[in-house]
């Protein structure tokens, strides 16, 4: 009688610690789902080149110009697209190499439309953006190339935005951005150029801005036209440390082109070249 009754609290016993060892596991489990997801081993001296296309493009905008600068460096610098969507929750695709001080991060959004009022809700939601970089890459330093109104998000951002997040932003080149939409008259300005230029003294004094315009014809890119991408000086020029402006003619500086302009690439190529090394 009294072996068994040793048996008996022996099996009870093993089955609490079985019990306990299930809860210890799941609660493990359901810690590493809340767990931040890393993007890879990232290198302290990365410094990612953000990319934002314009309005109506995806995530994959920029996959032709990443390849052709990937082929220029001889080196296949890594690729990491994020996806940020209108309940400002962030999805991302890709990962950055530990070996990679040079990695592309493409920021694109379910709501890409046009149309200023988007672009304010486009600037906020780079803000998320940049603070899953900050939380889940420990990234902080960065370079930004925006096509057409992804330049415009970019400015806004910086605006709005900037001071608030602890970041280093390089430099940074717009590419065919309407700064005054289709308004080709310079003296006439668009509410958001107004505000752009209201608040410029909040833009980094230190940041480098090139500025790239495309003339298919003498006075548009054959969408954007050259005055409104030139509007860019009345926000920048005497507010930032460097303001440079490139007007780029014949092949391919139709607007949807002008990212593989070969002249466009070279700049941005130096400019990725330059800063992360």
């Amino acid at each position: 009688m009294e072996e068994k009754l040793t048996f008996k609290k022996y099996r009870r016993g093993t089955i609490v610690s079985i019990i306990l060892v299930i809860i210890c596991l799941l609660f493990f489990s359901i810690g590493k789902l809340f767990q931040p997801t890393k993007i890879g081993h990232i290198r302290r001296n990365a410094i990612p080149t953000i990319l934002i296309p314009g309005s109506s493009a995806g995530s994959h905008r920029f996959d032709a110009l990443v390849k052709d600068l990937n082929h220029r460096d001889h080196h296949q610098h890594s690729l990491l697209r994020l996806t940020v969507h209108q309940n400002n929750t962030v999805t991302h695709t890709g990962s950055i190499s530990r070996r990679d001080t040079r990695p592309f991060v493409v920021i694109s959004f379910t709501n890409n439309h046009d149309g200023y009022n988007n672009i304010r809700h486009q600037s906020y939601w780079l803000r998320t953006a940049f603070s899953y970089l900050k939380q889940h890459a420990d990234l902080h330093t960065f370079n930004l190339v925006g096509h057409s109104n992804g330049g415009l998000i970019f400015t806004d951002y910086l605006e709005r935005y900037y001071h608030q997040q602890s970041l280093d932003v390089r430099e940074f080149m717009f590419i065919g951005s309407p700064f005054n939409f289709n308004n080709t008259v310079q003296n006439q300005h668009t509410t958001m150029l107004k505000d752009f230029i209201r608040h410029q003294n909040k833009l980094p004094r230190n940041l480098m801005v090139f500025g790239i315009l495309g003339a298919q014809t003498y006075s548009s890119d054959g969408r954007v036209p050259v005055q409104s991408v030139d509007a860019s000086r009345q926000i920048f020029q005497n507010h930032v440390a460097v303001f440079n402006e490139l007007l780029v003619t014949g092949q391919n500086a139709q607007h949807s082109d002008l990212v593989r302009k070969i002249d466009v690439e070279t700049l941005i190529h130096n400019m990725v070249m330059q800063t992360a090394s």
